[in-house]
């Protein structure tokens, strides 16, 4: 199985949930050859065109810096039907935001069919760590952020995970200075908490399940 850990920066020129507009999309392909929890040094870069990797751990960053919205959104799905296996899509709130938004953008900007749409991530696993860690947080979702998981994790399993780099409130500002390369690193960086966030959590479980059954 290949996991696909999501994530996606947006901008949108008022608060409100209106006109949201993808700036960037990252991927961490992970063909699950290491359960390294920060696997910087393994980490390679796949760019569009590249041949579709089979093994290792690739990231694929793309931003409307030399490219369009419609390119970015075009080639994610390009790229997830490319990948001939049973794919699972991991992220950080991608069932309230970063899914529904590709479905939407796809269709508006003419991209991809809701239908069909629908139906590639009908036949694609996915597991959003926001509802998972809702454990975690007294099953609120007041104070439910990637970072405070993170840090309780870190507490629970010993393991230190990957620092974020900036905040997702900084990417506003970032985007109107055309700060390109800070915006890719402070995705990169949720990636990589992502990814290290499913590991513990499957390790966890899997020893639970295992110390069930003794």
């Amino acid at each position: 199985m290949i996991k696909i850990y999501l994530d996606l920066e947006t901008y949108r020129p008022n608060d409100a949930f209106l006109d949201e507009k993808i700036i960037a999309l990252g991927m961490l392909i992970d063909f699950g050859s290491s359960n390294s929890i920060d696997p910087k040094d393994e980490v390679k870069e796949y760019n569009w065109g590249d041949p579709i990797p089979s093994s290792g751990i690739w990231k694929y960053i793309e931003t409307d810096e030399n490219t369009t919205e419609e390119e970015i959104i075009s080639r994610f799905y390009q790229l997830l039907e490319k990948l001939n296996d049973i794919k699972m899509i991991i992220g950080f709130n991608i069932l309230r935001f970063d899914i529904p938004l590709l479905v939407q953008r796809g269709k508006e900007l003419g991209v991809k069919d809701v239908k069909d749409a629908n139906f590639l991530f009908y036949n694609t696993f996915t597991v959003d760590y926001f509802q998972v860690c809702l454990a975690l947080n007294n099953m609120r979702f007041k104070g439910n952020k990637l970072e405070d998981c993170a840090s309780k994790l870190e507490q629970i399993s010993g393991q230190q995970i990957p620092k974020r780099v900036g905040k997702g409130s900084d990417i506003a500002q970032l985007y109107k200075q055309k700060k390109y390369d800070e915006i890719k690193d402070h995705l990169y960086s949720d990636l990589l908490v992502i990814r290290a966030i499913d590991l513990i959590f499957v390790d966890k479980c899997r020893k639970a399940c295992q110390q069930e059954h003794k």
